[in-house]
């Protein structure tokens, strides 16, 4: 029997490191190409976030793609600038509260996961892109797969270490 009535919402939220091989930017496409939703969130930093970004806007015009930038985070102004001028949502994220001594980019990975929640509900998930498949405590990918579990989202994680000829000596992008 068809469905009836608009299909409900589905956000993506993408996390990822900042260090990123060419042999490794195959591997992600793929993960995103297989990607069904409507709305994608990514952080805004280099690596992982632009590529994702870049990537999803280019493949998936349609939907809506909100890009949250963590508080005086100045690194990465110029995929900024690209964002907006492709449709993307642009939030900067507002300085944090005295008593909160979280890094911003936690913060900022906090907020993607809840705004994916507050946009799709029940349809609300994390992709997530760590460097390799061991957890590591000083790692904001790590730290939002954590948060996503606190949250009881679904996630899905990507080690880029296991990308086809990751292990091969190459050029860092970041």
């Amino acid at each position: 029997m068809p469905r009836k009535g608009p299909i409900p919402p589905t956000a993506v939220v993408i996390s990822g490191t900042r260090k990123i091989m060419h042999a490794q930017f195959e591997f992600v496409q793929q993960i995103l190409e297989g990607l069904k939703a409507n709305i994608f969130i990514t952080g805004g930093c280099e690596g992982v976030d632009t590529f994702a970004c870049c990537e999803l806007v280019r493949s998936r015009p349609k939907a809506k793609h909100i890009v949250v930038v963590p508080y005086k985070y100045k690194w990465n102004v110029g995929h900024h600038y690209w964002a907006e001028e492709h449709g993307c949502e642009v939030l900067d994220m507002p300085k944090p509260d005295r008593g909160d001594k979280r890094h911003p980019n936690i913060i900022r990975n906090a907020y993607m996961l809840e705004l994916a929640r507050e946009l799709a509900p029940e349809r609300a998930r994390l992709v997530a892109f760590p460097g390799g498949p061991d957890e590591v405590l000083r790692s904001g990918t790590w730290a939002t797969i954590r948060e996503a579990g606190r949250q009881q989202m679904p996630f899905g994680i990507y080690p880029l270490s296991t990308a086809p000829a990751s292990r091969q000596s190459g050029v860092w992008v970041v």
